[in-house]
């Protein structure tokens, strides 16, 4: 059963504020931290030890799978979601290999946020 009072800190990867505030307006309420580069979400992640974090796979900077496997080394019960464009089919695959929890398409719904939230909420609580 999922615990309805209950609120996500949420660590948001991306290269720019656009795809943030998309997020931050599917889920209204919950605490959120912002991150754009690998050491800074390697830093937040082992600082604030987020029950989710969105990544976005179209990162200039770093790819996924490196990050979500650190992220993994801190806590290997952690959920990173990818944010991902239809392009970028192989590396979803790869980032879901090493361990990231599941992936939404770009351009993502509410709705698909809200079902991978869920499908945490039931794993973990």
């Amino acid at each position: 059963m999922v615990k309805s009072n209950f609120k996500f800190n949420v660590l948001i990867v991306s290269s720019a504020n656009d795809k943030s505030s998309d997020i931050l307006n599917a889920l209204p309420g919950f605490t959120f931290l912002n991150s754009y580069s690998f050491l800074e979400t390697i830093d937040k992640f082992s600082s604030n030890h987020p029950d989710i974090v969105f990544i976005d796979d179209d990162m200039v900077r770093f790819d996924t799978d490196s990050l979500v496997k650190e992220i993994l080394k801190i806590d290997n019960t952690a959920s990173c979601i990818i944010l991902s464009s239809d392009s970028c089919q192989g590396r979803i695959i790869k980032a879901r290999s090493n361990g990231a929890f599941s992936y939404i398409l770009k351009p993502f719904s509410v709705s698909k946020i809200h079902s991978c939230i869920k499908q945490i909420m039931e794993l973990q609580y």
